[in-house]
């Protein structure tokens, strides 16, 4: 499926690096099948149909991303004035052989142009402590706010910087010390931009369990100390009880024999 199912094609508006790094994997844009399957002679019933059913569907992807990246260059056509844009048209087939892509680098390169300063100052935005209390996906929007950013700066950061500053920002909260452990443990090949997010997002689910346990236990205690609290006092109440008893029996005994 176009993105691996999950993504769909948002390729078509990112570059390949970002893509890539964001992802965790490679896009493979479809490619034109042609109008009809290729059948080898003497196949047989089920392997023609087979291949005829492989062919509707990659006709199917690879219209719906030719009508998707159409549909984009158009959005882009009606929101921008034509003249920022038309160093990329031809006199005679227009915008057909431009991609949304192609235009929306076109657009950052010539009026889209970011300061050294304004980097540096996206740079250290991504780099702020985050709140350990809040949910850990306000980080990855942080990390990911500051990767769009350079990307419109054609400064794309590399997925070295994106996992090192994310594990970095993550270390420094104590409670992520265990997942932390367990991240530096993993095989290099697995240490991508998806598995860290999926990582301690599980990581944060964890501890949020176990402060509700022990919340739990909490509540518990003192339920149970409250109880134990009230036996002593009732056990109290009714030994002074016994003993008023006593003494009032005493007080009788002692009046009778006064008589």
């Amino acid at each position: 499926e176009l993105g691996g199912g999950q993504h769909g094609l948002l390729y078509l508006t990112l570059s390949d690096t970002t893509y890539n790094t964001l992802m965790g994997n490679k896009f493979a844009a479809p490619v034109n099948p042609g109008p009809t399957p290729t059948i080898p002679a003497g196949s047989s019933v089920s392997v023609t149909n087979e291949l005829v059913r492989n062919h509707k569907e990659r006709l199917r992807v690879w219209r719906e991303y030719n009508a998707v990246d159409k549909a984009l260059k158009q959005q882009l056509l009606a929101v921008f004035d034509n003249m920022y844009l038309k160093t990329l048209q031809n006199r005679h087939t227009n915008y057909s052989n431009i991609t949304t892509k192609q235009m929306l680098r076109h657009l950052y390169n010539n009026y889209g142009v970011i300061k050294p300063t304004e980097l540096a100052n996206n740079d250290q935005q991504m780099k702020a402590l985050f709140d350990a209390s809040i949910p850990i996906e306000n980080l990855y929007d942080q990390i990911e706010d500051a990767v769009d950013y350079v990307e419109a700066g054609n400064s794309a950061y590399t997925d070295a910087q994106i996992i090192t500053t994310a594990y970095s920002l993550i270390f420094q909260q104590s409670v992520y010390a265990e997942a932390c452990r367990d991240w530096r443990k993993k095989d290099e090949a697995d240490k991508t931009c998806p598995n860290l997010k999926l990582h301690f997002a599980e990581a944060q689910r964890d501890l949020r369990l176990a402060q509700m346990a022990t919340q739990t236990m909490g509540y518990q205690t003192a339920n149970t100390m409250q109880q134990q609290q009230d036996t002593v006092e009732a056990l109290s109440n009714l030994a002074n009880a016994m003993l008023e008893d006593r003494n009032a029996v005493a007080n009788i005994t002692a009046a009778n024999l006064n008589l």
